[in-house]
């Protein structure tokens, strides 16, 4: 009576590899076909995320089979190997694609960036002279403003710099 359990509870596991390996399989058509310009990179970042869980599902059922097929071990070396050797080998390509996209992206920004500041570059003007602040309240405000909107939220000057040019605008006794 085990015997013809065992084997029924074998063919129900070889049918759940078989579903596993056809996600496997379903995963390597939709990389193959993967097309950056037409569909997004978070198409490919999402199957890779998805692809340890897929390998556990697998790895769980082919363990169940080993140990049914405890006689028969070469054939289930054989699955389990050409399994790794497929799930490997997606990954790898996925993440190759992912790179190569990143790569693409960054270049072409890195390139927008360098135009853009050379576009920039070109088209600054004279520096505008801050007003100076001798210490009179009345003026605190109006003086205040324009530093802070051209000096205190411009992200580009470090705090160093920031703190000079407020000294800079000072003027009397401090």
């Amino acid at each position: 009576m085990t015997d013809e359990m065992d084997l029924k509870a074998l063919i129900g596991l070889k049918k759940k590899r078989a579903v596993i390996k056809a996600a496997l399989t379903h995963l390597r058509t939709f990389v193959a076909n993967f097309d950056a310009r037409e569909q997004a990179l978070s198409l490919l970042e999402f199957r890779q995320e998805n692809l340890p869980a897929i390998n556990k599902k697998f790895d769980d059922i082919q363990s169940q089979i080993e140990l049914l097929m405890s006689d028969d071990t070469d054939e289930a070396e054989a699955e389990r190997d050409k399994f790794e050797n497929d799930y490997f080998s997606i990954r790898s390509q996925i993440q190759e694609l992912i790179n190569q996209e990143k790569s693409h992206s960054t270049t072409g920004l890195a390139h927008s960036s360098f135009t853009a500041a050379h576009n920039i570059q070109r088209a600054q003007l004279a520096p505008i002279p801050f007003s100076k602040f001798n210490g009179n309240i009345q003026d605190w405000s109006s003086f205040f403003d324009i530093f802070k909107a051209m000096v205190h939220k411009e992200e580009s000057y470090s705090p160093a710099q920031k703190l000079f040019y407020l000294m800079s605008c000072l003027e009397g006794q401090l």
